[in-house]
């Protein structure tokens, strides 16, 4: 008896000292993210900010019709939309929207923010009753999401998004687009730095015990579907 005892309490410690590191590991994650953030706001984003005010000076100095004008507006142009991307990615960064949120909740704030963004639409379908996941997983899956509708807006020039979720002996969450899609096969064939993020995005699902399977044509649209299984997905507490 007094075994037994003590296989329990050793089990119990060990239980309890595995919770620990998950909360440690996920505190330093979120900390992390949080310095890069910082990192982005006061030296990417502020830079941009002074080369616009710079450009802006320029331009009106110019006045109409000067021959630099075109030049001039275009690089204003690109320096607003990367302040813009750099403002996205410290949101994004700092953001915990599953902290607040249902994992479904928060899929409907990325689609709406895509809509305000784009103007697209982005029609979501989700399961009626959705499990409890596991936190790792369901916050890999939603940046899994909100990378795939970050490729949508740079890349694809889609009309429609769909967010699809489904569960059964799999979570897959599924972001396709009727956008200009790429060719698969030269898409495999470059450097991982060249591929749009989907490497990455690839290298997230895998970390979870998860496939990322990729599908696209040239003018056929992209179909990205991250898929775990509920046996390391779901949560059993």
């Amino acid at each position: 008896t007094n075994l037994l005892v003590t296989i329990a309490n050793v089990a119990a410690v060990a239980i309890e000292n595995a919770r620990l590191y998950d909360q440690a590991h996920d505190l330093a994650v979120a900390e992390e993210r949080n310095r890069l953030a910082r990192e982005i706001h006061d030296t990417i984003a502020q830079g941009l900010v002074g080369i616009i005010l710079h450009l802006e000076a320029l331009s009106a100095s110019l006045g109409d019709g000067h021959a630099l004008e075109r030049r001039v507006n275009r690089a204003l142009e690109l320096a607003r939309l990367n302040l813009d991307e750099a403002r996205r990615s410290v949101q994004n960064l700092r953001a915990a929207p599953l902290a607040q949120h249902t994992f479904t909740e928060a899929l409907r704030r990325l689609a709406d923010e895509y809509r305000d963004d784009c103007g697209g639409d982005v029609v979501v379908s989700l399961p009626q009753a959705m499990p409890l996941i596991v936190q790792h997983v369901e916050t890999a899956m939603y940046r899994f999401a909100q990378e795939a509708l970050s490729n949508c807006r740079k890349h694809s020039q889609a009309v429609t998004v769909w967010i699809d979720v489904t569960v059964d002996s799999h979570l897959r969450v599924r972001v396709a687009d009727d956008g200009i899609g790429f060719d698969l096969e030269a898409w495999q064939n470059t450097l991982p730095r060249h591929r749009f993020g989907l490497h990455g995005m690839r290298e997230r699902v895998e970390q979870i015990g998860g496939e990322l399977d990729i599908d696209s044509r040239p003018n056929g649209g992209t179909r990205l579907t991250a898929c775990v299984p509920m046996a390391v997905a779901a949560n059993r507490d």
